[in-house]
């Protein structure tokens, strides 16, 4: 697999959208939505939270909103068990 910048990737939207403060969500939380914008991979993606695999999804799959603490997330993208991306966002209250 090509290694790709880390700003490609990330324009390319795995962690594309991250809003805080929603109306619907206390506000000690973020939301965070996921969108799998890399077209051609030969397998779904796994997304990874601080270690924990937390869903895995497929070329144009959008995932959540999901409302969490406010506070610093280790997000890891797996394809077929390696680590291809790994990034720390610091998610604060809206």
């Amino acid at each position: 697999m090509q290694i790709m910048k880390r700003s490609s990737v990330l324009a390319l939207a795995i962690l594309a959208t991250v809003s805080l403060g929603a109306a619907s969500a206390p506000a000690a939380t973020a939301t965070i939505s996921a969108i799998h914008g890399i077209p051609g991979l030969p397998e779904p993606v796994q997304v990874l939270v601080n270690g924990n695999p937390v869903f895995s999804f497929d070329y144009q799959d959008i995932e959540g909103p999901y409302y969490v603490p406010a506070d610093s997330y280790l997000i890891e993208i797996s394809l077929g068990g390696s680590v291809v991306l790994s990034e720390t966002f610091d998610l604060a209250a809206g």
